[in-house]
């Protein structure tokens, strides 16, 4: 008996999945807002001033920890309703 190809079927769910439950997240939230540009293209050029001094843009954390937390638990909702 031959193994059946999930492959066809896995494509659009998977593209609903992350649609769905995913891309209508919180993500939108942190996604909001002016992001940066550079003019050497790798981001070398852009620093975040911070009180405490400047951080190189390739070595700044964009999601807090927080943030992370409240978007694992919007996805996985999400997720469980969208399943259910």
């Amino acid at each position: 008996m031959p193994t059946p190809d999930f492959h066809q079927p896995a494509v659009p769910f998977a593209t609903m999945l992350a649609f769905h439950c995913v891309r209508n997240s919180s993500l939108e939230d942190l996604h909001a807002g002016i992001f940066p540009s550079s003019k050497t293209g790798d981001y070398t050029d852009v620093t975040v001033v911070s009180p405490y001094g400047e951080i190189a843009w390739n070595r700044v954390s964009r999601i807090s920890d927080e943030e992370m937390q409240r978007l694992s638990a919007d996805i996985v909702n999400l997720l469980y309703t969208f399943l259910f």
